[in-house]
């Protein structure tokens, strides 16, 4: 069976994406009997020059050349951002297509409203890639709930700003200095504030929230502060003292309240996130029969974020899969 892709966006995921795709879908086709092919890319500028090559025949301009066809099975919404996001995302729904994002704020704000639809229309709505990476915490906190009841979830959610602390103590650079090389390395945006303010943890942990505790917590409730106002000089001392600085979200379980944050902490370096570094995310959940599990991999970067989404792909083959075999 033949499944078409449709890539909305070009950018570090969207690319990553193409990339594995092209790579796995020779074990696409023998495991799962699916020939997964990309066909269309939609784009802003096709003029632009890309680090991934492609034919330009599978670029567009224009949504609908991927939102209206027919032959495209499968969307990916690689974009970012709420708008204009949000309405292709629920007209691929309503067109009867699966959808895969990697787009965080839009899950974090929208994403109940979104599955609802998706769930009237029967198609699949994913999102292993909005929270760590390469890490499949989404996954795990659907199993785990199952068997167990969550009481808290904690983590190192953004690898830009791990990345960043890591560097300030290990070449010790002050934050700017870090700062323009995780740009350089292209793991920071030309604008970083959404990453080094804290809103990036910010909506993962939102999201995070929704998957273990069945809440939509508002913004205004979850206490969040970045970390541009910290200096060499905190990291030596933290350095002294046998610490690390990390950028740390949790939420916890009290009775019917959820407490939340997203904020700066100080760990042990020889602590399980003490040794957590570069653009390295990792998380902890706690359950009542299980105690403890702790999950470590790569937050940020076209590779990692590629194949949390293409592990989600491979997902929704399962029912073209079934669907073949009668």
């Amino acid at each position: 069976m033949r499944i078409g892709v449709g890539l909305l966006g070009f950018g570090t995921v969207g690319s990553g994406v193409y990339r594995l795709v092209e790579l796995r879908k020779q074990n696409m086709r023998d495991k799962m009997g699916c020939d997964v092919f990309v066909k269309k890319v939609l784009i802003r500028d096709p003029k632009k020059t890309r680090a991934v090559p492609l034919n330009d025949s599978l670029f567009t301009t224009i949504a609908d050349d991927i939102l209206s066809d027919d032959g495209v099975n499968l969307v990916v919404e690689a974009i970012g951002g709420v708008y204009p996001a949000r309405e292709y995302v629920e007209k691929a729904i309503k067109s009867g297509k699966d959808v895969v994002t990697a787009n965080k704020e839009l899950i974090a704000k929208h994403g109940r409203e979104l599955l609802q639809l998706a769930k009237s229309y029967g198609v699949d709505l994913r999102y292993e890639a909005t929270v760590a990476g390469a890490i499949p915490v989404i996954r795990q906190v659907r199993r785990f709930k199952i068997t167990d009841e969550i009481d808290y979830i904690g983590g190192i959610l953004n690898g830009t700003c791990n990345y960043i602390l890591t560097q300030m103590e290990l070449n010790k650079w002050d934050y700017g200095t870090a700062l323009k090389e995780a740009q350089r390395l292209g793991y920071a945006e030309s604008d970083p504030s959404y990453d080094v303010q804290g809103y990036d943890s910010l909506f993962k942990l939102m999201i995070l929230i929704r998957e273990v505790f069945d809440i939509d917590m508002d913004v205004k409730d979850i206490e969040v502060e970045g970390i541009a106002g910290i200096s060499k000089k905190d990291v030596e001392k933290a350095k002294a003292r046998g610490q690390r600085i990390k950028l740390y979200a949790w939420a916890k379980k009290n009775g019917d309240e959820i407490n939340a944050g997203v904020k700066p902490e100080f760990f042990p370096v020889n602590s399980l996130f003490g040794q957590v570094n570069g653009v390295e995310n990792a998380v902890v959940i706690k359950g009542d029969g299980f105690g403890q599990q702790f999950f470590v991999g790569y937050g940020a970067g076209q590779m990692p974020t590629g194949d949390a989404v293409l592990s989600d792909i491979v997902d929704i083959l399962g029912k073209y899969e079934r669907t073949a075999k009668g």
